[in-house]
C-alpha cells in the first residue's frame, strides 16, 4: 500500500467510525466499506469488515452482518470477540453457533489475563473486558443448559460438567468486576450499576445447573440472594423472563410475578411472559389475574402458538373456566362459562 493509500484509509475508516459512534449506522457501512477496499493489509481489512458487519447487525441486515463478519474471520481468525459473538448469534447451526461461542470465551479468558497483568494496571480496561467476557461465559453455558434442559443437547456437547465450567468462570469474573469496581476512584458510582446487572445472568445459570442437579434447595438459595438484584438491574427482557420462570420454579412466586410483570412492562407483546403469568397465577388461585394475562396474551403476534393447535392452552384455559365456575347470583353455571369464553377468545 503507498503512503497515500494508508493515509486515506486512516481518514475513510476514521470517518466511519465516528458515524458509527454516534449511531448513524446507514452512513457508517458504506464508509467501512470503502475502507476495506482501500486496506492492503489483514488485519486493516478485518477491522473495516467488523465495523460493516456489526454496523449491519444493528440495521437488522442480517445476512450482510454474516456475510461481512466471516469475511473478517477467514481473514483473521479468532481475534475479535464481538465478531465471533455476533457470529454465534447469526448463523444456523446449532454446533457451528456453540463453536463460535466456545472461541470468543476462549479469547476472552486470554484478553482478561492480559488486561490484569498491565503495569500499571488499566481498571478501564480490566472493567471493559469483564464486560464482555462475564456474558459471553453466561451464553455458552446458557447454550448447554438449554440442550440438557430439554434433552436435546448439541451433538457432542452434552456435558453438563462443561456448562459447570462455563457458570464457574462467570461468576468468578463477576467477582472479580466488582473488585475492579472497587479500585475505579471517581468513575466507581458510574461502574457499580453495571457490575452489579453483569452478576445476574451467571447466578441464573447457576440456578438450573443446581435444578439440572436435583438440588433444589440450593437453587432456591440462590435465586432468594439475587431477587433485590434482579428486581432493581437493567437487564433483557429474555433474562429476566428466565429469572421469573426460575423463581417460579424454586416457588418463589412473588418474586416470579415481579419478574414477569417487568417483562410485561417492558415489552407488552411478549405472548410467553403473559402466558406463564396466567399459569402462574391459576397455581396462586388468583383467576381473575390469570384471565386477564390471558386476554393481554391474546392481543400478541402469537405465531407459533397456532401451529397445529395448542393443548397448554386449552388446558389453562379450563383451569380458568374450572376456577372461575362459582357464578354471579345472575348467571348459571353454563352461562358463566360462556361469558368468560366470550372475553377469552378460543383458537
Amino acid at each position: 500500500m503507498s503512503a497515500g493509500n494508508g493515509d486515506k484509509f486512516t481518514e475513510v475508516f476514521g470517518r466511519a467510525s465516528e458515524l458509527n459512534r454516534k449511531f448513524q449506522y446507514n452512513a457508517a457501512v458504506p464508509q467501512f466499506l470503502r475502507a476495506r477496499d482501500l486496506a492492503a493489509a489483514k488485519a486493516d481489512q478485518c477491522r473495516a469488515l467488523d465495523g460493516a458487519g456489526l454496523a449491519q447487525m444493528e440495521l437488522g441486515q442480517e445476512g450482510s452482518a454474516y456475510k461481512n463478519l466471516q469475511e473478517a474471520e477467514l481473514l483473521c481468525p479468532k481475534n475479535n470477540p464481538s465478531r465471533l459473538t455476533a457470529l454465534s448469534n447469526l448463523c444456523d447451526s446449532a454446533e457451528e453457533s456453540f463453536q463460535y461461542k466456545e472461541d470468543a470465551a476462549a479469547l476472552l479468558r486470554e484478553l482478561v489475563v492480559t488486561a490484569m497483568k498491565e503495569e500499571p494496571e488499566n481498571v478501564r480496561r480490566v472493567f471493559s473486558v469483564l464486560m464482555q467476557s462475564i456474558p459471553a461465559h453466561s451464553a455458552a453455558a446458557s447454550f448447554l443448559l438449554s440442550g440438557l434442559e430439554d434433552d436435546d443437547p448439541v451433538k457432542g456437547r452434552d456435558d453438563i460438567e462443561l456448562a459447570k465450567f462455563y457458570v464457574g468462570v462467570a461468576r468468578e469474573q463477576a467477582v472479580q468486576i466488582q473488585k475492579v469496581v472497587e479500585e475505579a476512584g471517581s468513575a466507581r458510582s458510574h461502574l457499580i450499576p453495571v457490575a452489579r446487572d453483569m452478576g445476574v445472568e451467571p447466578e441464573l445459570c447457576q440456578a438450573r445447573l443446581s435444578i439440572l442437579d436435583g438440588n433444589m434447595n440450593e437453587a432456591r438459595k440462590v435465586m432468594q440472594a439475587s431477587s433485590t438484584i434482579i428486581e432493581e438491574a437493567t437487564l433483557d427482557v429474555d433474562v429476566r423472563f428466565m429469572a421469573g420462570m426460575l423463581s417460579d420454579k424454586v416457588g418463589l412466586q412473588t418474586e416470579a410475578v415481579k419478574a414477569l410483570n417487568a417483562v410485561t412492562e417492558e415489552w407488552e407483546e411478549y405472548p410467553d411472559a403473559w402466558f406463564y403469568l396466567a399459569s402462574l397465577y391459576v397455581s396462586m388461585q388468583d383467576f381473575q389475574a390469570a384471565e386477564e394475562a390471558m386476554l393481554k396474551f391474546q392481543r400478541c403476534d402469537l405465531g407459533a402458538y397456532h401451529k397445529g393447535g395448542n393443548r397448554d392452552f386449552d388446558d389453562l384455559m379450563q383451569k380458568i373456566l374450572d376456577g372461575k365456575r362459582k357464578p354471579r347470583n345472575d348467571l348459571s353455571s353454563d352461562e358463566e362459562d360462556e361469558r368468560i369464553r366470550t372475553e377469552i377468545p378460543s383458537f
